[in-house]
């Protein structure tokens, strides 16, 4: 059977489009009606509590999960088939106990796009150590995956990304469980992503506001979507959030504080 060749990019089109995009778990209702646009190269965080879908709109915007009804697009066309796009999972999602290197995962990006007949390939090979030294993971290439602290696992996806030379990074909560000073780093690393589309599924505001020319709050459908100045607003975070969040005024104006804690977000959503 011929394999087939990635999907070509129609010019002039949005990296990111979704219209009317609605996803049901049975009676579960994930994605209500999305409608999103992102040009390439654009940087965009999507920020929503736990249940409201991030995770299922990355997984839509991926291929792996179907729409419900609606339409998504990625440069153009349907997003399956493409080798343009990077899908970095949350961290429950990995089996870290898995009997692979730091260096064989991120040599994963190379074999994606691969015959199945063809080996990696000395220029492959090469790849793969560009890209571990450009996440600053060269010293740690030989290590279990076990071993690694929550921002060198983040380091790693990425490396797998920049092997498989991605133009469209979806990024399924990246932050969680680092600090704050592992949360700027990582974030500058992705900055510096050469010619880049990405979206980060997140649940930090003040660092998607520091980070993101554009953000989007969802909650199952966009409450709003633009600049972060317009989009974090008391009336728009009140909705997407409901009680779960309350507002405390300080001399830098009014600052969103949660009072509740709410189980982690389902994987399936």
């Amino acid at each position: 059977m011929r394999r087939k060749g990635p999907v070509d990019h129609v010019p002039g089109s949005p990296a990111v489009e979704l219209l009317e995009a609605s996803v049901n778990y049975q009676r579960t209702v994930a994605l209500d009606r999305v409608t999103l646009h992102l040009p390439p190269e654009e940087h965009a965080a999507v920020l929503g509590p736990n249940g409201a879908g991030k995770s299922t709109l990355l997984k839509v915007i991926a291929g792996v999960v179907s729409l419900t009804s609606g339409e998504v697009r990625v440069h153009g066309q349907g997003p399956r088939g493409h080798t343009c796009i990077a899908y970095l999972p949350q961290r429950s999602a990995v089996d870290w106990s898995f009997p692979i290197t730091v260096r064989e995962v991120v040599a994963m990006g190379r074999m994606g796009g691969l015959p199945p007949w063809r080996r990696a390939s000395s220029h492959d090979r090469a790849r793969v150590e560009e890209s571990l030294a450009q996440v600053g993971l060269s010293e740690l290439a030989d290590r279990h995956i076990g071993e690694l602290s929550g921002g060198q696992e983040q380091r790693m996806f990425l490396a797998r990304a920049l092997a498989q030379r991605a133009q469209l990074f979806l990024m399924d909560e990246p932050l969680a469980g680092l600090d704050v000073a592992t949360q700027r780093e990582l974030l500058r690393l992705v900055r510096e992503l050469p010619h880049a589309t990405v979206i980060v599924a997140m649940h930090e505001l003040g660092m998607a506001q520091e980070s993101f020319a554009q953000v989007a709050l969802l909650n199952t459908r966009v409450v709003a979507a633009g600049p972060p100045q317009q989009v974090f607003r008391p009336e728009n975070l009140t909705e997407a959030y409901g009680k779960a969040l309350q507002f405390v005024q300080s001399a830098e104006g009014a600052l969103a504080v949660s009072d509740s804690c709410r189980p982690p977000e389902d994987a399936n959503r």
